[in-house]
């Protein structure tokens, strides 16, 4: 569950510094429920782990916005939610995944008003319809196999 990057980050600043009391509560969580987090810069994604019942990783560039982590965290807190169902469920059952995208990207399209960022908001717009796209393209096929186009689905 990749993110296209951190669009509230310039208005935001880093959440450890901007919300840091949201935040060391947020990876608190994380690190008690036993998430595997790793901070690559330039990195947004929170990835269901290969085996049922155990939760998965996030991958976070260390300066993310509170907006960005609250994303990430929101994957996981789906996943969770779902008893960690692990990857081969997201990969059959793809309808799961897809209805994680809205809820993420509207809490920060939301945040962008909130704020102000009209570019930050067009920008996640854009990004969200990215993502429903790639996951369409990628996941979803016809019985026989062939895959459905982007913009048909009902």
């Amino acid at each position: 569950m990749n993110s296209g990057g951190d669009r509230l980050l310039a208005t935001m600043g880093p959440a450890r510094l901007s919300h840091p009391e949201q935040y060391g509560t947020i990876m608190d969580d994380l690190a008690n429920k036993g998430v595997d987090v790793r901070f690559t810069e330039g990195q947004f994604a929170y990835g269901p782990s290969a085996t049922r019942g155990v939760p998965g990783n996030l991958v976070l560039d260390p300066d993310a916005s509170m907006s960005a982590l609250r994303h990430e965290y929101g994957h996981f807190l789906d996943d969770q939610a779902l008893g960690f169902p692990g990857q081969r469920f997201y990969y059959e059952s793809p309808d799961f995944r897809l209805a994680s995208e809205p809820s993420q990207y509207l809490g920060e399209i939301r945040t962008a008003r909130q704020l102000g960022d009209d570019a930050a908001r067009a920008q996640l717009i854009r990004d969200y319809l990215g993502e429903k796209s790639y996951l369409i393209d990628r996941y979803y096929f016809t019985q026989d196999g062939k895959p459905i186009p982007y913009g048909t689905l009902r």
